[in-house]
């Protein structure tokens, strides 16, 4: 599994810099910043896990590192900050990006520092939340619900070595370890039919998370079990 870590160097510090009526800048350098990256990480067949904004993850297997400097080169070309990334290899989704991080954060900014690693296929499971569109909720209730769900799955995404990215509405996808395939439905059993889960494989993030939804929609056209895995 190979995972690139991108920090924003001195984003708090810039953050400051701007005075007190600056919130409405925050936000709008953020998604500014996140749709550059999202439209980056397409072209090169992956897909960014954004995370707090100031700091980034990114599936790179199946991504060739001159995909992997574009994606660097197009954060750093419209961060506020200059960026410091890092792509690492490890067992589990997991361990890669806690040894991307771990570079990423002693890495000068303006660097990019890849390790050599071979790919490997990637498992993305796409979650999705059985009835929450009907569900009589005001505004504010419907985003806690949903985050406190999700922040359960994310738990259990953890702990089989997996990383994972709420992509709005009621829907999050994970990277996981194949290794753990088989536990994954079991994670959906614990939310007593609440959850559904397509599971894909690919030779990069964008292949293996167009497969998982496209099982995602096959369970929802069923309207039969929880769980589907299309690998190729």
């Amino acid at each position: 599994m190979k995972v690139m870590a991108v920090r924003l160097s001195n984003y708090r510090e810039w953050t400051e810099l701007l005075g007190n009526d600056r919130e409405w800048r925050i936000q709008e350098a953020q998604f500014k910043l996140a749709l550059t990256l999202s439209e980056a990480a397409m072209r090169e067949g992956t897909l960014p896990f954004i995370g707090t904004f100031d700091k980034f993850l990114l599936p790179v297997d199946g991504v060739k590192e001159a995909g992997v400097k574009r994606i660097f080169n197009a954060i750093l070309r419209h961060s506020p900050v200059l960026p410091a990334g890092c792509v690492r290899g490890g067992r589990t989704p997991m361990d890669a990006q806690k040894a991307a991080s771990t570079c990423a954060d002693s890495l000068d900014p303006g660097k990019l520092d890849i390790e050599k690693v071979n790919d490997d296929t990637i498992w993305l499971a796409h979650f999705d939340v059985n009835g929450f569109t009907v569900e009589k909720w005001s505004f504010h209730e419907r985003t806690l619900w949903i985050q406190e769900m999700f922040l359960d799955l994310t738990k259990s995404i953890v702990r089989l070595g997996g990383i994972s990215q709420y992509l709005g509405g009621d829907n999050m996808i994970a990277m996981i370890d194949p290794a753990q395939l088989k536990e994954v439905p079991k994670i959906v059993e614990e939310f007593y039919g609440k959850l559904k889960v397509g599971i894909g494989a690919g030779v990069n993030a964008r292949e293996a998370s167009s497969r998982a939804t496209q099982a995602l929609t096959k369970l929802r056209e069923r309207r039969d079990g929880n769980w589907l895995v299309i690998e190729s």
